[in-house]
């Protein structure tokens, strides 16, 4: 498993977009429009090639961070890619500034769960979950999804719904970076959404701030799972003043 550059557009303070369990890059869902007015926005992608490690994805976010030439990095994550971003940070301090991490974990807090999803998930049929997903909007975001927010993710391609979500998904039950937290050293950011029924991410997050004493917890009232994409949400704003605490560091 590796990250590639989906695409790279805009001006200012560099952000690099590490995907969630879907690994298609695309569902910030029109998000890296608006940044890109404020910030050069790389978003990445997980292709099928290499280890199926957090090591060897985050080594290939730093490839990524080094081929788009710059010299670091606020590096925005979601879900599964927190610790994809958090290993990556852990491993070359000097390429990532700061760390966005949004509705994510170190340790994930539903074990049972995912070992029921490891185990039935590889048998559930593409057909079925496409049609499932139509119903999953209000879910995924909570109670502050509009209209428009729906058509753009229902308009988002599902088809990753395959043999490499399930080798991301496996890969989840053996990581547990809290031992390490303590080593980071840049600006970290923590949004959650309060009505996450993907995750318990609340409880991540505090779990998060426990071992990074000087990160800063956002809680989204009302934000589920899928928060990136809301027009409401003011991300530029939040990302800009995570920024000029990276440059005050």
């Amino acid at each position: 498993m590796r990250a590639t550059i989906l695409d790279d557009a805009g001006a200012g303070p560099p952000i690099v977009y590490v995907p969630g369990i879907d690994g298609t890059g695309r569902m910030t869902m029109g998000l890296e429009e608006r940044l890109r007015e404020r910030f050069r926005v790389v978003r990445l992608r997980y292709d099928t090639d290499g280890p199926d490690t957090y090591e060897a994805l985050a080594a290939s976010v730093l490839a990524c961070v080094a081929r788009a030439e710059l010299d670091d990095a606020t590096l925005l994550a979601e879900s599964f890619g927190g610790a994809v971003a958090v290993t990556a940070a852990l491993r070359d301090p000097a390429r990532v500034r700061a760390l966005a991490l949004v509705n994510t974990f170190c340790r994930y807090p539903h074990p049972l769960r995912l070992r029921i999803a490891n185990l039935s998930g590889p048998l559930v049929p593409g057909a079925l979950f496409t049609f499932a997903r139509r119903f999953a909007f209000r879910t995924m975001t909570g109670s502050l999804g509009t209209d428009a927010e729906r058509g753009a993710f229902h308009a988002t391609d599902a088809r990753y719904f395959d043999r490499a979500l399930w080798r991301r998904m496996q890969m989840i039950a053996g990581i547990d970076l809290h031992p390490r937290l303590a080593d980071l050293r840049c600006p970290v950011h923590v949004f959650c959404g309060d009505r996450d029924k993907v995750l318990a991410s609340t409880r991540a997050a505090r779990a998060i701030a426990a071992d990074v004493p000087h990160a800063t917890v956002r809680t989204i009232p009302g934000g589920g799972h899928l928060v990136l994409p809301i027009l409401s949400l003011p991300w530029s704003d939040w990302l800009a003043t995570l920024d000029r605490e990276a440059m005050r560091t």
